[in-house]
């Protein structure tokens, strides 16, 4: 499969064709990870689910709460 390296502002971009973004289930907005491995650049679909962020939060890295104040419109009903 061949495609072209096209200029997206100061950026450069590839487009990727519609029948592999099917079978890898990408869409417009899809996050995914990219690597150098030697010579080559890899791209993999970034596959995190909730479940395993909310996995990685323990007492060490969970922040305290923060006091914003009271109530001012209709927050408390």
């Amino acid at each position: 499969m061949q495609t072209r390296i096209a200029r997206w502002g100061n950026s450069l971009g590839i487009r990727i064709p519609r029948d592999l973004a099917r079978e890898f289930g990408l869409r417009p907005g899809a996050v995914v990870e990219m690597d150098r491995i030697g010579p080559n650049i890899v791209l993999r679909p970034r596959t995190e689910t909730l479940e395993s962020i909310l996995a990685q939060i323990t007492d060490e890295n969970r922040h305290a709460e923060t006091d914003t104040g009271g109530a001012l419109g209709r927050e408390v009903w």
